[in-house]
């Protein structure tokens, strides 16, 4: 059906989507006229040809009245072309069922089954208008400069000699075929799906108080502007908007990586230790010190040789520590230590390697209680970074793990 489909109508209350083909291309017929994104259109045109219910509710079919059939709370109807004639299905699509968020009742033409369509096919055959309108939404010619802006950071990238380095506050390099995919993903955008148009709301998209801001640049002037919000449930898009355009589209989960990620070299020491070489650790949680060190090749609390000291845990600690990369920087120079807890440390780590040292400080939450901001304390260093939450796991512990059975 879907190779030789004409037309796709759902009436909704008193909503009307109506999706028609016009030669080659699909458009928007209802509510408002404009191009059809042919992804979406394409998703729910396999959808209707390749409809499945997940289970029979009721054969044969007899009181559609309990499922919510005899008034729908929708119909789609679809036309297509077979051997040269015009053919129409209309799929009735009831109540939902209790105990099975999203699920409904559904019906073709007046068939003797009842079915029970799943929660996905019904999200797609129920979804917005919007949802299926042309999802390119923003153009530039060209940019040669980023600012980006992220709570207290912002920074400047731009692109001196054709090859992008970080600017402002500070001068870093930078990931230049990241940074001009960045750029020239945004040259001409598809939102991965549109949301809402001018919603009256933001707060559930997270734009009322955004993530970030970047904003694009030529010659010195804004071409672009765009507004990343929280992530969506998937926890793999972000929300976004363009600048003074009102509609609400989620970007795609390789878009949300990179506006909400790091250019820079993610290395956090400028001058590394080998942990190899370590052979004393202090560690400092809530008041509380504990002081270990090597003896051959194992570990033992200093003081007390006969107390056992959980390899595992210290292995993992100097492991981190060794390789640690920040998952973005926070601010690049010049910090607020308040800010971010680490005017009083909740951690603080201490490795040492004969007369050479290793200081990192923890601080407060930067993610769900999965991640923390950090500082590595080396001469000049001023910037603050947010730790991965697998680097925070192995780093951020209670004194007692150290001496804590395997």
């Amino acid at each position: 059906a879907s190779a030789n489909a004409v037309s796709v109508q759902r009436v909704q209350g008193k909503d009307t989507l109506l999706l028609k083909k016009a030669d080659r291309d699909w458009e928007v017929a209802q509510p408002v006229q404009d191009k059809a994104d042919e992804k979406a259109v394409s998703l729910l045109l396999q959808l209707l040809a390749e409809l499945r219910a997940r289970e029979v509710a009721d054969f044969p079919a007899k009181e559609v009245k309990k499922f919510g059939l005899e008034t729908p709370a929708a119909t789609v109807t679809v036309e297509f072309t077979r051997d040269g004639k015009m053919i129409k299905h209309v799929i009735k699509v009831g109540d939902e069922i209790k105990g099975s968020p999203g699920e409904r009742y559904v019906r073709v033409d007046d068939g003797q089954v009842v079915g029970v369509l799943a929660a996905r096919d019904v999200e797609l055959l129920l979804a917005a208008p919007i949802r299926f309108r042309d999802h390119l939404i923003g153009r530039f010619d060209d940019a040669d400069g980023l600012i980006l802006e992220r709570g207290p950071r912002k920074a400047t990238f731009t692109r001196p000699g054709g090859t992008w380095k970080m600017t402002a506050p500070i001068e870093a390099a930078v990931n230049n075929d990241e940074v001009q995919e960045f750029v020239d993903s945004f040259a001409s955008l598809r939102a991965d799906e549109l949301v809402a148009d001018d919603p009256m709301d933001l707060e559930p998209y997270g734009l009322k108080n955004f993530q970030a801001r970047w904003r694009f640049q030529h010659d010195g002037k804004d071409v672009q502007e765009l507004l990343v919000g929280k992530l969506h449930a998937d926890g793999k898009r972000a929300y976004a908007r363009l600048g003074a355009k009102k509609t609400v589209f989620l970007l795609s989960e390789k878009q949300t990586a990179r506006a909400l990620g790091e250019f820079r070299n993610r290395e956090v020491w400028e001058k590394p230790l080998d942990s190899l070489n370590v052979d004393r650790i202090r560690y400092t949680r809530a008041g509380k010190t504990l002081m270990l060190e090597k003896v051959g090749n194992d570990w033992q609390v200093t003081g007390k040789p006969n107390e056992k000291v959980n390899a595992r845990v210290v292995e993992n600690l100097l492991a981190a520590m060794r390789g640690l990369k920040a998952q973005r920087w926070a601010v690049d120079r010049d910090a607020n230590l308040g800010l971010f807890g680490l005017d009083r440390p909740a951690a603080e780590i201490e490795l040492s390697a004969g007369q050479d040292k290793q200081v990192l400080y923890l601080g407060g939450d930067a993610g769900a209680g999965k991640q923390v901001y950090a500082r590595a304390v080396e001469k000049g260093r001023t910037d603050v970074v947010v730790l991965t939450p697998e680097d925070t796991a192995k780093l951020l512990l209670d004194v007692a793990a150290f001496t804590q059975k395997p």
